[in-house]
């Protein structure tokens, strides 16, 4: 393999400059932290550096909303034959919460959060492996240890590199830890367990977004909401469900979780994690106006 002048996307994609050096002397290997400087050397390009960390950063919300989501359905089959589920579930927040006190620095940096170039730090070390399962829609876990190959210039032999130490999963497992958390809590106050199927487009048998609304032409409502609302995700799709439930079309409580499903197996494009649309706090003087114009269209809807 030969070193190239201009690296590309495509040469991350297949590990193509993991030997470079850089002026510490150390390997670039999968720290995205390190190719700023071949592009101060002049061997990658700006757009190439914001192509690669915007890859990464997409990787790693997916990474933490599939594990979420293996957690959750590990956590129905437990209830199912836990003797005691609602003490298990106490201790299981007691320790995930004294595991946030031994390790207060990391939590810190998770909820800030500690950023690089614009992406959260732990999406630094994301693997190129990681992106292609990201965009084959295949199984990840963030707990599950991870190596890249990586041919060797010298003889072609192949190496693997772990990623698996505290510095480069460490980051990524705590915000996991900080969204399951919340996850739990809710649990414990009544909300019901929801575990996404892995077959494909299996939430598509759970249920639709017309069966919930409370209204006689719940199915044409849907359906101008898809196209009023096209793209619509995180932020502004909670707004819209709290247009919804303003306007008595949704229930008030313990629907969130049932209408992110219903939104991400009817729409046809991607609406980000369920954290991404239920962590968005509602600020009256920056949100009100688009919550307001919300319910007047859908008002029109409903006539």
């Amino acid at each position: 393999m030969k070193k190239k002048e201009i690296y590309t996307f495509e040469d991350w994609l297949e590990n193509n400059f993991w030997n470079e050096v850089g002026y510490s002397g150390q390997l670039m290997v999968n720290d995205s932290e390190n190719y700023l400087e071949l592009v101060m050397k002049g061997k990658m390009t700006y757009d190439t550096l914001n192509q690669i960390q915007d890859a990464q950063s997409e990787t790693y919300q997916y990474i933490i909303e599939k594990t979420i989501e293996t957690n959750r359905k590990f956590l129905l089959r437990t209830k199912e034959k836990s003797l005691d589920f609602n003490e298990y579930l106490r201790l299981l927040i007691e320790k995930i919460e004294l595991d946030f006190e031994k390790n207060r620095d990391l939590y810190f940096d998770v909820i800030k959060p500690r950023i690089h170039r614009g992406i959260k730090y732990g999406a630094k070390f994301i693997l190129p492996e990681e992106f292609k399962k990201f965009s084959n829609s295949e199984f990840v876990d963030g707990y599950l240890p991870i190596s890249a190959p990586y041919a060797n210039v010298e003889n072609g032999a192949m190496k693997h590199f772990p990623v698996d130490s505290d510095k480069e999963r460490g980051y990524l497992r705590m915000e996991i830890q900080f969204h399951w958390i919340k996850y739990l809590k809710e649990i414990r106050n009544g909300a019901e367990i929801v575990a996404e199927s892995t077959e494909p487009n299996a939430g598509r048998k759970e249920g639709k977004l017309s069966d919930l609304i409370t209204h006689r032409n719940s199915v044409e409502i849907v359906e101008a909401l898809k196209i009023q609302y096209k793209n619509i995700k995180g932020k502004r799709l909670k707004l819209l469900l709290m247009a919804l439930q303003d306007l008595n079309l949704l229930p008030k409580e313990r629907i969130a979780q049932r209408f992110y499903q219903c939104c991400k197996s009817e729409f046809d494009w991607n609406i980000n994690s369920y954290q991404a649309m239920n962590d968005h706090k509602y600020n009256y003087h920056i949100d009100r106006q688009e919550l307001d114009e919300m319910k007047k269209i859908i008002e029109t809807l409903t006539r």
